[in-house]
């Protein structure tokens, strides 16, 4: 089906828990057009913790190399086989590229999987990763118990400090019962809302809904499962009249 701008503002309100979407519709008519809540960034002062099976530190050229790492700030936690960082120990201003069975925990609830990620230090904060892969995984469990988001694309990149990712190239994403594809698919961790985008690229937005099935109205219980077994009601007494 061929989706207008028009079409896609009705789908925004119909696509729960996709709760808002547009395709280059104009801002004012998009319910994801509406700013996100404050940012949490995470503490400055919050300890870096860098667990690994064995590294080594080059002071010359402000190196570290890692196997089996775990770098951790908070409720951010990245893990992977190796990962080597420019500025030594010194979180202030670095970079990490880890390699190998790369783990991103993005709170709340969220995860990222992929191949390879470049993880970026900014004033002794992690400030955000972007992740590669065949393709780069992210999934969500929403709050409430209303089921989990999956996505995935070949790139990812996810900005800590606003609790957002971007879904680059072949974006996909599903809230497990409707699913959506577009060259570019945002998505807030924090508020569990969609933008799906198409820019310039023929490929456009491809949304695919599952009708859910409602109970029926006015069906009688069904009796209930009579047990095996059961002892039989006494005769009633027999009648004087």
């Amino acid at each position: 089906m061929a989706l207008t701008d028009s079409t896609l503002c009705v789908l925004c309100l119909a696509l729960a828990p996709l709760a808002a979407l547009a395709a280059n519709a104009p801002a004012a008519h998009s319910p994801a057009a509406a700013p996100l809540g404050p940012p949490l960034p995470i503490n400055p002062r919050a300890q870096v913790h860098l667990d690994c099976q064995s590294g080594g530190v080059n002071y010359k050229t402000q190196t570290m190399v890692c196997s089996n790492v775990v770098i951790s700030q908070g409720s951010t936690r990245v893990r992977a086989d190796h990962a080597r960082g420019t500025g030594g120990l010194n979180f202030q201003n670095s970079r990490w590229i880890f390699t190998g069975n790369v783990q991103i925990e993005a709170p709340p609830r969220g995860s990222l999987r992929s191949d390879q990620a470049t993880v970026e230090f900014r004033d002794n904060r992690i400030a955000g990763a972007t992740i590669n892969g065949n393709p780069a995984e992210f999934q969500q469990q929403r709050a409430g118990d209303l089921g989990m988001e999956k996505g995935h694309a070949d790139e990812i990149v996810y900005d800590v400090s606003q609790g957002t990712i971007l879904l680059n190239k072949d974006a996909w994403i599903s809230d497990g019962h409707n699913e959506m594809s577009a060259p570019s698919i945002s998505y807030s961790i924090r508020e569990q809302k969609v933008l799906a985008t198409s820019g310039s690229s023929t490929q456009g937005v491809h949304i695919t809904i599952t009708p859910q099935s409602a109970p029926k109205q006015g069906s009688p219980p069904p009796p209930p499962p009579r047990t095996k077994g059961a002892a039989k009601p006494p005769p009633a007494p027999p009648s004087n009249s």
